[in-house]
């Protein structure tokens, strides 16, 4: 009977404990997420901007190339029907 009080107590005590650690844990995550600021927010908007533009000029510069193989076709196409 004493050994099974005992028992019990060191498993409350060892839940308790685990609740703790967990609630530790969960604390922490918490700041690691609340120390992003608002330079993190702006950053993140740069580069966001930035990565719009090279896309963009990205896209263009495909386009062009597409329209300068288009012409060579046309100009290759005129020079093989003379």
């Amino acid at each position: 009977e004493w050994r099974e009080e005992r028992g019990n107590e060191n498993m409350k005590e060892t839940e308790e404990r685990i609740r703790e650690v967990l609630g530790n844990i969960v604390k922490e995550r918490c700041k690691e997420k609340k120390g992003r600021g608002w330079w993190d927010k702006e950053c993140r908007e740069k580069k966001e901007g930035v990565r719009r533009v090279l896309r963009e000029k990205e896209l263009c510069e495909a386009k062009k190339k597409e329209e300068n193989e288009r012409w060579e076709r046309k100009v290759e196409g005129a020079k093989s029907e003379r």
